[in-house]
C-alpha cells in the first residue's frame, strides 16, 4: 500500500491504514514483516461447561496451513485471540487471508484431532498460583476460568463450535496490525458482526482486602485497578522494592514477578507474586507485606522516583518496542480505549507525581488479594481471611457415607435450595441456581462446581444409596451444564466392612464355632448309635426299644447343629460376598497396580492385558451388566467385529474391572475365579500361566485370547455345574483378596 494511502497521522509512529472494515495498525520497522489479526474473545467470555471452544477454534483455524520456512501461530489469553506470523509481505499478507477464510468455514472434520490434541496440551499445562488468586476473585465464570480444564474439549460438536466462531471471528469485533517496512494492502473476508464489550469484572460476595492460603511456597497480592500511567509505574515501584528487599537484602526470594493483566479499556488486573525459600517464610512474608504497606505510606523523594520513571521509559524503548506498540494499539482498540502514542506514554510517565504513586499503592493494598502459604502464622492486617466452608446448609434428605471408611466422614444434604456436603464438623454448600457446571462420570462419579468456585464431588460408592444421591443431583442440575467426562472418576471404593480389623477375628471365631458344633455333633451321633445299636440287643431278646425317641433326639440335636451353623454362616454372609453384600463396588482388577508390579524392560501397555483379556471373555459371553452395556456398546460393538482388543477395551475403561460391570452371574463366576488362594493364587493366574507364560509375558493381541478363551469356558463349565456348592463353601472361607 502507498504511503499517501495512510490515514491520519495523530500518531506518527503507530497509523491506522485503509485496509477495509477492520481496524489496522502499521509501524515501520525494517524486514522481516510481522503481523498479528486479533479478535475480542477469550477464556472470559465463555461458560464453564464449553470452556475452550475459543481455543479449539483457534487451533482449527491454523491445523490446514502449511508449515513453511515462515513462523506462525495463534494465542487465547483471557480477553483476547491473537493469529501471528512473520515473513516477507506475501506471506503475512497470505497468512491473514488464509485465516480469515477458515474462521469463516472452519474444518471441523479435524475436530476429534484437535480435541485430542488440546486434552494433552492441557494435561501438561500445570495451573498457577495467579490462576487461583483469579479463580477466588472473580469465581468460576469470566476472569476466574483459566483454573479450570477446558470442559469444552470433551463436550463440544461442530455446530457448536461454527456458531461461536460465526458470532465472534467477525470484522467488526477484530483488528490487526502490521509491523514492517510498509503497511500492506489487505481485504481481510470477514463477516458482519457487532463489537463485543469485554466481560465487567464482577465480584463474589467478598470482603476486600482479603487473604487466601494455598498451599505453595509463594507470598502475592493483585487487585482490580484502574488502567493508568500511574498504576503502571506504581506497579514498576512496588515490584522493585519487593525485589531489592527480598532477593537481595535477605535472599529469601529468587523470583519476583509483577503482572498487569487488561481487563477491560479502563480495568486492569495489576499486583506481585514472590517465591519463597524454604527457611525463614514466615519473616519474608513480613517483610513482603510491610514493603506494600511502605509504599502506601511512604512519600518517594524525586531523585527516587525518577529512577523508576527512567527505567519505565527504557522499557517502552527496548528492543521490540514496534511489536509491544502496535500490539498495545490493537488491544486498546478492541476494549473500548483510546490508543496512545509513544510519546504521550513518555509524557504521562513524566508528568506521574509521588502522591499519585502512593495513591496508586494504598488502592492496591485496600482492595487487594493477598496470597500467603498455607500453615504460615502471619497475620494480614486489615484482610478478611476467605472463607473455606459454607454459611449456610441444606435441610432435607440426608445420605450418608459408607462405615468404617478411612478419612474424614462425608454426609450429603439435599433440598430445593441446594446441597450440602458435611465434612467432620464443617459444611460446604452449593445453590442450585449458582451451579456453573457439572462433571460427570460414567461410573456415576460427579463433581458439581458453584459460581463462587466451590466443589462438591460425590463417589457413589463411598456413600450409602449412592446411586440414588446421583439421581437426585442429577435431576436438579440442568443438562446443558452437564459435563460429561472419562468412564471412571476413580477407582470405586471396596467394601468398607472388610477393612474393620475385627473381621479376621470374627471370622476366627467362626471357624472355631463350626469346629465346636462338628466336633460336639459328631460326639453326640457316636453316643446315639451306641444306645441305637445296644436298644437293638435288646429288642433281639424281646426286651422292648427306645429307638423313635433317640432317633428324635438325634434329629433335635442336628437342626440345632445346623441352627447354629447357620446363623454363624449368615453373619459372615457379608464378609465373603461380592460387594461385601451391601451394594459395595468390588475392584477385581487394577491396571495401575499391575505397572508397579511389571518386570524391567516390558512395556507398560501389558498392564492392560490381564484385565483386558478377561474383560473381553465376560462382555463376549454376555455376563455384563446392562450399565455397561449401554455405556460400552460401540466399543463393544467393536470388540465383537475385532476391531478392538480386550486390552484396549480396558484401558479405555481406566483399567479398571469392577463388579458394576458385570451381571450377578459374572459377579458370581469371577469373585470365584480371581479370588485369591493363600497357597495357589487366583484359578485365573494359574490359567495365563497354562498357556507356558509368565503372567506379564501374555501379548495384547486376539492371537493370544484365543488361545485363553477355551481354558476360561472350561472354568465357566466347571463353576457353573459346582456354583451352588462353590455359595455354601464359601462362608468357611476366608475373606477374599483380589
Amino acid at each position: 500500500m502507498p504511503r499517501d494511502q495512510v490515514m491520519g497521522a495523530a500518531n506518527p509512529e503507530c497509523v491506522r491504514v485503509a485496509s477495509g472494515s477492520v481496524p489496522t495498525f502499521w509501524v515501520e520497522a525494517p524486514a522481516p514483516y510481522r503481523v498479528a489479526l486479533q479478535f475480542r474473545v477469550g477464556r472470559a467470555d465463555e461458560a464453564l461447561p464449553t470452556a475452550g471452544v475459543t481455543h479449539l477454534c483457534e487451533h482449527l483455524a491454523l491445523s490446514g496451513l502449511e508449515v513453511g520456512s515462515h513462523p506462525f501461530n495463534g494465542t487465547v489469553d483471557l480477553n483476547r485471540t491473537v493469529f501471528f506470523c512473520q515473513g516477507t509481505a506475501e506471506q503475512a499478507g497470505g497468512f491473514l487471508l488464509q485465516c480469515c477464510r477458515r474462521l469463516g468455514d472452519l474444518p471441523v472434520d479435524h475436530l476429534e484431532r484437535e480435541r485430542r490434541i488440546l486434552r494433552t496440551e492441557a494435561a501438561a499445562r500445570p495451573k498457577g498460583i495467579l490462576d487461583a488468586m483469579l479463580l477466588r476473585r472473580f469465581g468460576a465464570q469470566h476472569y476466574g476460568l483459566g483454573w479450570f480444564p477446558e470442559f469444552g474439549m470433551w463436550t463440544l460438536d461442530g455446530d457448536a463450535v461454527r456458531s461461536w466462531a460465526a458470532r465472534w471471528f467477525t470484522r467488526d469485533n477484530a483488528a490487526a496490525w502490521i509491523v514492517g517496512p510498509e503497511p500492506l494492502a489487505l481485504e481481510l473476508p470477514l463477516p458482519a458482526g457487532v463489537r463485543m464489550a469485554p466481560p465487567v469484572p464482577a465480584v463474589p460476595t467478598l470482603a476486600l482486602p482479603a487473604v487466601m492460603r494455598a498451599p505453595v511456597r509463594i507470598v502475592g497480592a493483585g487487585a482490580v485497578l484502574q488502567r493508568s500511567t500511574a498504576t503502571t509505574l506504581a506497579l514498576h515501584m512496588v515490584a522493585q522494592e519487593v525485589r531489592r528487599t527480598l532477593r537481595f537484602e535477605m535472599g529469601a526470594a529468587y523470583n519476583v514477578t509483577p503482572f498487569y493483566q487488561l481487563l477491560t479499556g479502563d480495568a486492569a488486573w495489576v499486583g506481585v507474586i514472590s517465591d519463597l525459600s524454604s527457611t525463614r517464610a514466615e519473616e519474608t512474608v513480613r517483610r513482603y507485606l510491610g514493603v506494600l504497606q511502605g509504599c502506601a505510606e511512604q512519600r518517594l523523594s524525586e531523585e527516587r522516583l525518577e529512577q523508576y520513571r527512567t527505567a519505565s521509559i527504557a522499557a517502552l524503548d527496548s528492543p521490540g518496542w514496534e511489536v509491544q506498540l502496535a500490539d498495545l494499539a490493537t488491544s486498546n482498540t478492541l476494549l473500548g480505549a483510546r490508543p496512545a502514542t509513544r510519546a504521550e506514554l513518555h509524557d504521562e510517565h513524566r508528568l506521574v507525581s509521588s502522591d499519585a504513586i502512593r495513591a496508586v499503592a494504598s488502592q492496591l493494598i485496600s482492595s487487594a488479594l493477598y496470597q500467603v502459604p498455607a500453615g504460615l502464622d502471619v497475620a494480614v492486617g486489615g484482610a478478611t481471611p476467605l472463607p473455606d466452608w459454607s454459611s449456610w446448609t441444606a435441610t432435607g434428605v440426608e445420605f450418608e457415607d459408607e462405615r468404617l471408611l478411612p478419612s474424614p466422614r462425608e454426609r450429603f444434604t439435599l433440598d430445593e435450595r441446594g446441597m450440602t456436603v458435611r465434612v467432620g464438623e464443617h459444611a460446604r454448600s452449593i445453590e442450585w441456581q449458582q451451579t456453573a457446571a457439572m462433571q460427570c462420570w460414567a461410573d456415576g462419579g460427579r463433581r458439581i462446581i458453584g459460581k463462587d468456585g466451590s466443589e462438591i464431588v460425590i463417589v457413589p460408592t463411598r456413600v450409602r444409596r449412592g446411586r440414588e444421591l446421583v439421581e437426585h443431583v442429577d435431576a436438579k442440575v440442568p443438562t446443558s451444564l452437564y459435563v460429561p467426562q472419562a468412564k471412571r472418576m476413580c477407582p470405586p471404593v471396596g467394601p468398607p466392612i472388610r477393612r474393620d480389623p475385627a473381621v479376621r477375628r470374627r471370622w476366627t471365631q467362626h471357624v472355631r464355632t463350626v469346629r465346636a458344633v462338628a466336633v460336639g455333633l459328631g460326639v453326640l451321633v457316636f453316643m446315639c448309635l451306641g444306645d441305637v445299636v445296644h436298644s437293638l440287643e435288646y429288642a433281639g431278646g424281646g426286651s422292648r426299644t427306645d429307638l423313635p425317641a433317640m432317633l428324635q433326639m438325634l434329629g433335635i440335636a442336628v437342626a440345632v447343629a445346623l441352627l447354629v451353623v447357620g446363623i454363624s454362616a449368615r453373619r459372615r454372609w457379608r464378609e465373603v460376598s461380592v460387594g461385601g453384600g451391601s451394594g459395595g463396588v468390588e475392584t477385581y482388577d487394577l491396571a495401575a497396580a499391575h505397572r508397579k508390579r511389571l518386570p524391567e524392560g516390558v512395556p507398560v501397555t501389558r498392564s492392560y492385558v490381564r484385565g483386558g483379556h478377561l474383560l473381553a471373555f465376560v462382555a463376549l459371553h454376555d455376563l455384563v451388566s446392562s450399565w455397561f452395556r449401554q455405556e460400552a456398546r460401540d466399543s463393544i460393538d467393536r470388540l465383537t467385529s475385532r476391531t478392538m482388543t480386550g486390552p484396549e477395551l480396558y484401558e479405555e475403561w481406566d483399567g479398571i474391572l469392577a463388579s458394576d460391570m458385570l451381571s450377578d452371574e459374572g459377579n458370581a463366576f469371577l469373585f470365584e475365579l480371581l479370588r485369591v488362594r493363600p497357597k495357589h493364587g487366583s484359578r485365573y493366574k494359574r490359567l495365563l500361566e497354562q498357556g507356558g507364560h509368565a503372567t506379564y509375558d501374555v501379548a495384547p493381541t486376539w492371537e493370544a485370547y484365543d488361545g485363553l478363551a477355551p481354558r476360561l469356558e472350561t472354568e465357566l463349565s466347571r463353576w457353573r455345574n459346582r456354583r451352588h456348592f462353590d455359595r455354601i463353601l464359601r462362608t468357611f472361607q476366608a475373606p477374599p483378596i483380589f
